[in-house]
């Protein structure tokens, strides 16, 4: 047989598994049906590592029967218990609950309101007291321990008047205080809300519960777990273990602004939760009763948030059956040291790769105008010793009927040619032929330097022939 069973499967010859529920750190838990009397049950198989022996099977046995004598309508009634003979594996058979754990309804709905969590604490007060007030048949008293108190362990159905009715599970995995009690050693609670001496393995009294208590209404309240690693998704229980042993206990006001949590509690319940969390066990409070009476007079001017939904405030009737999930963290806003560190935006980015393209092509044009600026000034020098055909511009002459002009001294135009070298361009000197007819009209002046391209004088042209075609270049 697989791990996990499937509809239709009878486990331990006598229940027939109609879904899966739920999976958690005892065992895994299914809604199955008694084949003989038809009653629906929650069958929670155990792992097998946890009950390796038959003599810690008889003691889960004892625990189951004496969590049952608290007789408690907010404790699960223990209809069986047994090991299944073909798997080996133990198992409970217990009422089969209809509503909603209370891990689901904050992260569903948030932060409870004071009052309603007063009510429903008050109803986990008077099952506490029962169960640490338990005295056996021969007249000791022997406390019940929960010791594994959690918002998944807390669930929220309802009476046949549709009243809220809070219970208490796990209690068959208890710890029985007493010289007999040797399997809850190897039992641990859930990080998040262990006590220091479960941490620190030492001993485990009524007072472990209240410790949890204070950690409980602290999530209730604000919709954040107390210790910081608990926020963070990827942290270990190592990282935990930490916090709990020996970080410093800062009190919920402090610790819920630090976790930017929507409800800020208030001086009164900072008080009240440094009595429930305290290393020193004997400074707690004694009793549930006292923790839930000093809770409410603490909540009393508490504000109620505005986002809070709960299942009081639902119209009576049915609650749907939900299956629990793995606990999810809560994400707390990171600190505004860290947000530097934060991933810029699509936006931004854009705009910051905008930003440096430009700036890398307008460097590569001032590069390339720079080296176009020097290979100008070395060229005209390779231009005038360079062979090949010329073609020069033509520019029209006067005739001898037209009045002659002394031109102002400007600007020379120098005549630009095309000289085609091996497929390269290149810059040619002034009209040699045209130079020379003004050199036979006129004294000679000092010649313009072919690759000057400074201002320079020039002289009054001599009567020329008619106009060439200017497509002849002979």
């Amino acid at each position: 047989m697989s791990d996990r069973l499937r509809p239709g499967d009878v486990f331990a010859e006598r229940y027939r598994i109609e879904r899966f529920i739920a999976k958690g750190g005892f065992g895994v838990v299914y809604a199955a049906e008694q084949v003989d009397t038809e009653a629906k049950v929650a069958l929670k198989i155990i792992w097998s590592h946890v009950l390796e022996s038959d003599g810690a099977l008889e003691q889960f046995k004892q625990e189951a029967r004496l969590a049952s004598r608290v007789g408690s309508e907010h404790v699960p009634r223990v209809f069986d218990v047994g090991r299944d003979p073909y798997t080996e594996r133990p198992f409970l058979a217990m009422e089969f609950l209809e509503g909603v754990h209370f891990e689901e309804l904050v992260r569903t709905g948030g932060p409870l309101p004071p009052a309603t969590l007063v009510e429903y604490f008050s109803q986990i007060g008077r099952t506490l007291d029962r169960a640490h007030g338990y005295v056996d048949r021969d007249g000791v008293r022997r406390p019940i321990v929960h010791r594994d108190l959690k918002p998944e362990n807390l669930f929220l159905t309802r009476r046949d008047d549709g009243a809220p009715l809070v219970k208490i599970l796990d209690f068959g995995l208890a710890k029985m205080v007493g010289s007999a009690a040797t399997l809850s050693h190897d039992l641990k609670g859930t990080p998040l809300f262990m006590a220091f001496e479960q941490a620190s393995v030492g001993p485990v009294t009524p007072q472990t519960d209240i410790w949890a208590l204070g950690l409980i209404a602290f999530y209730l309240l604000t919709g954040r777990f107390y210790w910081l690693a608990g926020n963070s998704p990827d942290s270990p229980f190592t990282r935990i273990f930490t916090e709990v042993l020996s970080a410093p206990l800062e009190v919920p006001s402090v610790r819920a602004r630090a976790l930017s949590a929507p409800i800020i509690p208030s001086a009164d319940f900072d008080e009240w939760f440094t009595r429930c969390v305290n290393r020193d066990s004997s400074k707690r409070f004694e009793t549930a009763g006292e923790c839930v009476k000093e809770l409410a007079a603490a909540l009393a001017g508490q504000p109620v948030p505005a986002i809070a939904t709960t299942m009081a405030s639902v119209a009576p009737g049915p609650i749907p059956s939900l299956a629990p999930e793995p606990m999810a963290t809560v994400q707390s806003l990171p600190p505004s040291s860290v947000l530097g560190l934060l991933p810029e935006s699509t936006l931004a980015r854009r705009r910051s790769f905008g930003r440096r393209t430009a700036s890398v092509v307008f460097a590569a044009m001032l590069l390339l105008l720079s080296a176009a600026g020097l290979v100008a000034s070395q060229r005209p020098r390779a231009v005038a010793a360079a062979p090949g055909p010329v073609a020069t511009a033509f520019v029209p002459a006067t005739t001898s009927d037209e009045k002659r002009v002394e031109p102002p001294r400007a600007v020379a135009m120098t005549t630009v040619s095309v000289a085609l070298d091996a497929g390269s361009v290149h810059t040619v000197a002034l009209d040699k032929r045209r130079a020379h007819r003004a050199k036979a009209a006129k004294p000679a002046e000092p010649a313009v330097a072919e690759t000057a391209l400074a201002p320079a004088v020039v002289p009054p042209l001599p009567a020329a022939p008619p106009p060439q075609d200017p497509y002849d270049h002979r």
